[in-house]
């Protein structure tokens, strides 16, 4: 089964799988896939695993947001949720371009991704889409419940509980994606597209290759300069909750 997921910032994602997993031990976390608790997992515990899946998913979000800086950007973050696990099954920016803001509270906007993750996301079951609006000074934060939607395959039942190492733990993206950008020089004034495609197994990336460079606008003929730096680092904060999801994936990136 193949599913695709977009996003748009500065960049496009597109997200491809194949496959189910169904149990899964390994970089350093462990999730558990079923319809009962795991032996010796009890409603406490599940209750302690919830939480900690939101407060990471509150600060993965925050990870992307805190980098946006243009006023009426808006961030859109689709959730599978079930039993308080979270799987990031979409992602779309849009607005970018405005005037830049005032530094925002970045304590004040994680307590209401937590409040929403905590308090609304995960008391249901199915898809759940928090909504970012920047404003001024601010992010607003809403909460959306969709239509009943088909479970996505690489969805959790339950919550991870990382031990130790971190998602994407055997190779930095940051590294693997730095490494091939290397490559590619995009004229001095002009503009360029970059597609990358990262492969990953379930919470690791196993590598990246460069499928597409395109130069879109040659620019005034100057010395050519390498690809920005923050575009790759938005798109490795993007790619981070996308890694929490089961089996093999291929993730596409497109730089622009």
């Amino acid at each position: 089964m193949t599913r695709v997921l977009l996003a748009t910032v500065c960049l496009v994602l597109s997200w491809g799988w194949s496959g189910c997993a169904t149990t899964h031990d390994g970089s350093g976390g462990t999730v558990w896939v079923g319809r009962g608790l795991p032996a010796g997992m009890d409603e406490d515990a599940l209750e302690r695993a919830s939480s900690e899946e939101s407060a990471r998913a509150a600060a993965q979000v925050w990870a992307v947001a805190g980098g946006v800086h243009e006023v009426e950007a808006r961030l859109s973050f689709t959730y599978w949720v079930e039993r308080g696990a979270l799987t990031l099954v979409a992602y779309e920016a849009a607005g970018r371009g405005g005037p830049t803001g005032r530094p925002v509270d970045a304590d004040a906007t994680l307590d209401s991704l937590r409040t929403v993750f905590e308090a609304y996301a995960r008391r249901r079951s199915g898809e759940v889409r928090l909504v970012l609006r920047r404003q001024e000074s601010g992010w607003a934060v809403d909460y959306e419940s969709g239509s009943p939607a088909g479970r996505p395959p690489e969805a959790k039942s339950l919550p991870v509980r990382w031990e130790g190492t971190s998602a994407l733990a055997r190779e930095s993206p940051a590294e693997g994606l730095g490494r091939l950008l290397r490559a590619v020089d995009v004229p001095a004034g002009g503009s360029a597209r970059v597609v990358a495609v990262a492969t990953l197994e379930d919470g690791r990336v196993e590598g990246w290759e460069l499928a597409r460079f395109q130069v879109t606008h040659r620019g005034d003929g100057g010395a050519a300069r390498g690809v920005s730096e923050a575009v790759r680092d938005e798109a490795v904060k993007v790619l981070q909750p996308f890694a929490e999801g089961l089996g093999p994936r291929a993730v596409r990136v497109e730089l622009v």
